[in-house]
């Protein structure tokens, strides 16, 4: 299972932040975000500003550590900045070939990496429901 720093961490990343990026906006050095995200425990201060940086609430994130379960609906939402996308040049609108195909593979990679976080979430979920079952005597 997934520690809560973790899990922020890939929030962080699904967002579009580079963590030192994150760790500033929220008003932390990388170094201290960094530790604070290792550390076994968030301060509530700390806690509190991760979540406002993120766009959630405070419950929002001790959800993700207290049932070790996937990301809140709201923590999967689309990144702040839109898409980038290939510009048409031509006099027809034909593009440049190259740069269309470069956004092509960056936006597959994306799809990729969307869909690894899913598959984590998913494993994450199922062991949730397993251990749930173990746990109210239904995996005898």
């Amino acid at each position: 299972m997934q520690h809560l720093g973790e899990k922020i961490g890939l929030l962080v990343r699904a967002r579009g932040w580079q963590m030192k990026d994150f760790a500033a906006h929220i008003g932390y050095t990388a170094e201290h975000f960094s530790r604070l995200l290792s550390s076994e425990s968030l301060p509530p201060k700390a806690l509190g500003r991760i979540a406002k940086g993120l766009e959630l609430s405070t419950e929002d994130l001790v959800h993700l550590e207290l049932l070790g379960g996937g990301l809140p609906p709201a923590a999967v939402s689309e990144p702040a900045a839109p898409y980038a996308t290939a510009r048409s040049t031509g006099p027809q609108g034909t593009g440049d070939t190259a740069s269309m195909q470069r956004e092509i593979e960056r936006l597959q990679s994306e799809i990729d990496r969307l869909l690894a976080m899913l598959q984590r979430e998913q494993a994450i979920s199922a062991d949730l429901a397993e251990a749930l079952k173990r746990i109210s005597g239904g995996g005898k």
